[in-house]
């Protein structure tokens, strides 16, 4: 067995030499709360499926779909289950394919990702939610023909126009013909 060293060395205070952890990522930095409460849901699982069951794959829907409805329950308050915890196994899985399958030793079949989304994701994420349009209910006068929105009209039923009573019975009819293309 060698040792691989790489060129560029970082010296300490003391004088002690290591090679560059530029890139090597930051392990120290992951919070032990996480690595215990996966241990957890890991241990569970080892139980019921087997140690290393999850490590032979599965396809990323599959995945997916258990990290949302997690999310969702997360979102819901739901202590049923740590969904924290089974969101990050949910990540975790889906790191661990993506490599497998970029050395090989996955198949990339796993990957049944919808590639459609792509196209239109941009604009839900970076438009903004457009407010609904409202449009005020008018209702047309007997006597004048104007169309007040339901708002103008006073508590009595009076056109705010002619202050002519409103007559529900007829505006019924009206607007049951008017569907019919009658008025």
């Amino acid at each position: 067995m060698t040792m691989r060293h790489g060129n560029e060395k970082t010296e300490f205070e003391t004088g002690a030499h290591r090679d560059t952890d530029e890139g090597k990522g930051k392990p120290s930095l992951i919070s032990p709360v996480l690595i215990h409460r996966l241990g957890v849901l890991l241990a569970k699982g080892a139980k019921h499926y087997g140690a290393d069951n999850w490590t032979k794959g599965m396809p990323f829907r599959r995945t997916l779909d258990s990290i949302v409805r997690h999310t969702f329950l997360e979102l819901a308050g739901d202590t049923a289950e740590d969904h924290a915890a089974a969101i990050a196994f949910g990540a975790m899985c889906l790191m661990h394919f993506q490599e497998g399958i970029k050395n090989g030793s996955l198949p990339a079949s796993l990957d049944d990702r919808n590639p459609e989304l792509k196209k239109i994701l941009p604009s839900i994420l970076t438009s903004p939610a457009s407010e609904p349009t409202i449009e005020p209910i008018r209702i047309k006068c007997i006597f004048c023909d104007c169309k007040p929105t339901i708002a103008e009209w006073d508590k009595a039923g009076k056109c705010p126009v002619c202050r002519g009573a409103y007559d529900y019975a007829r505006a019924q009819r009206d607007a049951k013909d008017s569907d019919n293309g009658q008025v």
